[in-house]
Formats: C-alpha cells, sequence, structure tokens
C-alpha cells in the first residue's frame, strides 16, 4: 500500500457510494427522510437502506473470497453459512415487503441474525437500544444513578484479534475478582451491562474495549480513591493476563446524566454517521489515523481498500457467536424487562406491520443489493411498493398486480 493511498481523505460514502446507480435519485424523488441516531441504524445523510444492503452485498463478497482462498476453514464459514447467505435466497413462494411504524423489511428469506450484519444488525440494535433506554430510565425513576465504566488497553498491529479477546475476557474476570474493585464499586452496584466494542486502525490495529454500565443507589460517590483503586487494579489484571494498560487513559469512569451518553457509545457499530472517531474535520475518512467501526471498513473496502476487507472479515469470524451486549444475572428481571434472543428480534413484526408488497423469487435474485435497499426506504416513506431501478444487467423489471397486493416481476 502506497503512502499516496494511507494518507488519501474519502468523502462521506453518500457523496461518492451510490452515485453510478439510479435508484439513489428516485429515493431523493419520493423525500426519503432517513432519522439518525441508533434506532435507525444510519446518520441523517447516510442513504438509509440503500446503504446497509451495499454494505451487505460487499460483506457477502468478502467472505466468498475468503472462503475460495481457505481463510476461514478454521471457523467453519462456509459458502451455506447464514453469514454468507443472508438476504440472498428466499425461503417461500415470494419475498414479502413488510412495512411498519417507523420502518420497512423484507420477509420469507434467509437472514443471518448476526449483530455485525449491516440488515440484521440494524433490527437487533434498536431493540438492544430501546432495552437499556427502558431499564435506565426505570431506575432512575426510582432514585438509582447510572456510571458508565470504559477499559481499554494497549494494542498494536502484531496483536492477534482472537487472542486479544481471551486475554481480555480473563482480565475481566480477574477484575471483578479484586478485592479493591469489589469493594469500592462491585460490592455497592445493582447491576451493570457491559458492552464490547472492536475498532481497527491501521496505525494500531484492532483495538477492542468494554463499556459498563453500572446501575448504582441513590448517593454513591466517586472519590479519589475509589479511582486510583479501579485504576490500579485495571493494570494489574491486565499485567496478570498478559496484556497491558495505561493508568490515566485504561480506566476511566463518569456519571450518566443521559442514557444517550451511553447508547452513543455501544452504538457507533450501527450509528454510521455519527461514529467520528474515523473521519476527519471534513467527514471524510482519515484512512492514515482514524479508528473505524465494523461498519466503516466494510465502506472502505467498497472504496477498494483492501486491509479494511481483511479486518472486516476476521472481525466477522472472530466474533461470530460472541455476545457483544451482556447484562449481569438478574437485571433485567429486577427492572422488568422482557428476555429475547437475537433470532427472536429479527424474527418479530415491527409496531402496525403490514403487507406492502411481492418480490418474485427471480426477480429477487436478480436485484442489485442497492435497488432491495431503495425498495425499503420508498416503502418506508412512502407507505407502497415502487420500482427503484427499470433495468439491471440485462433484465427488466416490471410492477404488476398481485391479487390486489403489487409484485415486482423480471423478464
Amino acid at each position: 500500500m502506497s503512502r499516496v493511498e494511507t494518507q488519501k481523505k474519502i468523502p462521506p460514502l453518500f457523496a461518492v457510494g451510490t452515485g453510478k446507480a439510479c435508484y439513489g435519485g428516485v429515493v431523493t424523488m419520493v423525500n426519503v427522510m432517513v432519522s439518525g441516531g441508533i434506532a435507525s441504524g444510519v446518520g441523517s445523510n447516510s442513504g438509509g437502506y440503500v446503504r446497509r444492503y451495499d454494505l451487505l452485498g460487499e460483506r457477502r463478497r468478502l467472505l466468498l473470497g475468503a472462503i475460495e482462498g481457505h481463510r476461514l476453514d478454521r471457523y467453519s464459514i462456509t459458502r451455506g453459512s447464514a453469514l454468507v447467505g443472508c438476504h440472498v435466497a428466499p425461503i417461500g413462494a415470494a419475498v414479502q415487503v413488510k412495512r411498519y411504524n417507523g420502518g420497512a423489511r423484507y420477509s420469507s428469506v434467509e437472514t443471518c441474525h448476526n449483530a455485525l450484519c449491516p440488515v440484521c444488525g440494524g433490527r437487533i440494535m434498536a431493540a438492544r437500544s430501546e432495552e437499556i433506554r427502558e431499564a435506565t430510565h426505570r431506575h432512575m425513576a426510582a432514585g438509582g444513578e447510572c456510571y458508565m465504566l470504559t477499559l481499554t488497553i494497549r494494542h498494536s498491529r502484531n496483536d492477534g484479534l482472537a487472542t486479544m479477546l481471551t486475554r481480555l475476557d480473563r482480565a475481566w474476570r480477574c477484575y471483578g475478582r479484586s478485592r479493591r474493585v469489589r469493594s469500592a464499586l462491585l460490592a455497592v452496584h445493582q447491576g451493570y451491562i457491559r458492552s464490547l466494542e472492536v475498532q481497527y486502525g491501521l496505525d494500531n490495529g484492532f483495538h477492542p474495549h468494554y463499556h459498563i454500565l453500572f446501575f448504582t443507589p441513590s448517593g454513591w460517590v466517586l472519590d479519589d480513591a475509589t479511582l486510583d483503586a479501579l485504576r490500579s487494579e485495571w493494570v494489574a489484571s491486565c499485567r496478570r493476563s498478559g496484556l497491558d494498560a495505561s493508568y490515566g487513559v485504561g480506566c476511566n469512569i463518569e456519571r450518566v446524566e443521559r442514557v444517550g451518553q451511553y447508547l452513543t457509545k455501544i452504538g457507533a457499530e450501527m450509528a454510521l454517521a455519527q461514529n467520528k472517531s474515523g473521519r476527519d474535520a471534513g467527514g471524510g475518512f482519515d484512512v492514515q489515523h482514524g479508528h473505524f467501526s465494523h461498519l466503516q471498513l466494510l465502506e472502505l473496502s467498497r472504496l477498494g481498500y483492501s486491509w479494511a476487507g481483511a479486518a472486516a472479515v476476521q472481525e466477522i469470524a472472530v466474533l461470530r457467536g460472541r455476545h457483544l451486549l451482556h447484562w449481569s444475572v438478574g437485571l433485567k428481571a429486577r427492572l422488568g424487562i422482557a428476555e429475547k434472543t437475537d433470532d427472536e428480534i429479527c424474527e418479530e413484526s415491527g409496531e402496525g406491520e403490514a403487507l406492502a408488497g411481492l418480490v418474485q423469487n427471480k426477480a429477487w435474485r436478480c436485484l442489485p443489493w442497492g435497488a432491495r435497499g431503495a425498495m425499503l426506504d420508498i416503502v418506508r416513506a412512502a407507505g407502497v411498493l415502487a420500482l427503484p431501478i427499470a433495468q439491471y444487467n440485462g433484465h427488466k423489471f416490471y410492477l404488476r398486480d398481485y391479487g390486489g397486493v403489487p409484485m415486482v416481476v423480471v423478464e
């Protein structure tokens, strides 16, 4: 990789990523308004579902290439894995297009239910964010307080992600067993939510770290002695686990005034436009010095940066099956939050959900990734199914009436 390539500033994806496809203009014409924040999974200028499906297509391309090169054999990821086949194969007579309050989705198509997925992960993060928001509201309404603890480690490009995560887990267990930590915090907390975040940068490679939201009783005081205990013990726990951490930077704790502070941290994976860590002052990517979320790596891969694609594939493989969000035992029950698996979240119907249309199975296989996203943007904005693209790769698409329901067909 040349010095020129690494220093190149990349403009925001919306400005360049979808301009070569005709469906971008159609979405603008129907005044698609994309809300920001975690629930939507994208920022206000990001292109909505178009971006998610373009990135899903990029993920599939990367995984297929890694499988062909036998780089995923040890992880048992094959061409038949749901990670590779997400939103590829229809599983019914036709793909159903559903609209609900605030969004749209497809059903009767294979999905992966993976939290890192650009499409499935959006639904998962929206639901998890709402759980955290409700839990924090109930705790604070009852007079409690919340503190956010951030735990980081030193790392370099030579550190493998799998090894770091194993040692990070060990350091967390060591930390929780420490008498000083238990006396300072763990003995008085009423539960916690721990989020694992992984970023990647050219300078120092993978950067895994924890954000922990502690639920404490009212009046708990964070004094200098407590802060010293928390920082000293994290450094010691890391050293005992084969890691290194800085006393001043490795451990930080602050009182959470608003639940949005925590949700902004854990939602960085899905809130693309709001994750500024990898961007320069102009909104483009600082490729040389930025720290990138998983979806930003997929964005960079689409723009031709092979190192970003390799890092994204490694994250997918290593983080597969790992829970990125963990609630302490009994916390959900105490706060009245229902238990839901990621599978249940991805399969459940949205509020006010109704059938907006159908896509012929043959047409579904012929539609480009971005067009699939554009149809959802149109349905979300206008409430009806419309064609975002007339033809692609020699195929012509039409809308037909199918028993009073619009259906996309291909000829």
